[in-house]
């Protein structure tokens, strides 16, 4: 866990922004969130994910799920993510199937960004917390 994303979020609650490919997937967030004292700015399918952060001025945290072991272009979707959280000074969170790792890796390179391998509900809890 990442202690200096948690002090950044609770300190500021801007919203997260919850993109997931289910609403099982996204749920987990919405409590952890809630439970910070964080507000929800959206929640949206993966496929919203570049049309939405073409529109959004703020946000502190990023959190991108995907629970699909065969969804193609993980890589640059994340890069691309990545890239908006480091320009809005947010946090991300990319949780993933194992298949999917090592792209994900990839696409992470900041010290603010969380990445979860087949996580749990506790995990999905522990990384916003």
């Amino acid at each position: 866990m990442n202690s200096a994303f948690r002090t950044d979020y609770v300190a500021d609650t801007g919203p997260a922004l919850i993109f997931a490919d289910s609403e099982a997937g996204a749920e987990p967030y919405v409590e952890a969130v809630a439970a910070v004292g964080g507000r929800i700015g959206g929640i949206l399918g993966i496929d919203d994910i570049y049309d939405r952060l073409e529109h959004q001025s703020h946000t502190r945290l990023v959190i991108v799920d995907f629970a699909d072991p065969f969804r193609s272009g993980i890589g640059p979707l994340l890069s691309r993510v990545e890239h908006f959280a480091a320009e809005a000074g947010a946090a991300a969170i990319f949780a993933v199937p194992i298949n999917a790792i090592d792209a994900a890796a990839a696409a992470s390179h900041s010290q603010r960004t969380t990445l979860l391998c087949d996580p749990d509900p506790t995990d999905k809890l522990a990384a916003v917390s």
